[in-house]
């Protein structure tokens, strides 16, 4: 006997393709939901730019988003790389900041996440985020997170101040 339409499988493929759009659509629902639930900054919100370096640590990137992000609007939180180009992780993972550095420019703070350092990198530091960080105007807040310090120290941010890492 011959068999005609689909073969065998193809109920599994279609119940697949399914559910991979049902998810899709969720993924799209529930981000939309959080940027509607996420308050909208307030005039004269406190401007936060978050510099994203290659090596850096994706759960550290999020902290200041879901910090301050979430206080009723008093902050704008702002990820940046060094040149307006994604970047690598520390893990299998790329991330595109929303932004350039030259947010780092009209920022009432700054924030350096932790990165991947090495020996190398610690003695000659990428000088694409010293350049980012030449824009940071005078009596901005600095803030690190973890190796962070190191490339705000190496740019003579900390130069005559106090800092504590560990």
């Amino acid at each position: 006997m011959l068999a005609v339409g689909p073969g065998p499988g193809h109920g599994k493929k279609v119940i697949l393709r399914y559910i991979r759009a049902m998810l899709a659509d969720a993924a799209a629902r529930a981000a939309e939901l959080d940027r509607l639930m996420r308050p909208a900054p307030r005039p004269g919100a406190h401007q936060v730019a978050v510099l994203a370096l290659d090596g850096v640590y994706p759960f550290e990137l999020g902290i200041p988003h879901r910090v301050l992000g979430s206080a009723d609007g008093r902050y704008e939180v702002r990820s940046a790389s060094v040149d307006g180009r994604p970047v690598r992780t520390d893990s299998d993972l790329t991330v595109t900041p929303a932004h350039g550095p030259e947010v780092l420019a009209d920022a009432d703070t700054v924030i350096v996440p932790p990165y991947a350092v090495t020996a190398a990198s610690a003695a000659v530091p990428d000088p694409r985020a010293l350049a980012a960080l030449a824009r940071v105007r005078p009596g901005a807040r600095l803030v690190s997170i973890c190796t962070g310090a190191f490339l705000l120290a190496a740019a003579g941010l900390l130069d005559g101040r106090r800092a504590t890492t560990h």
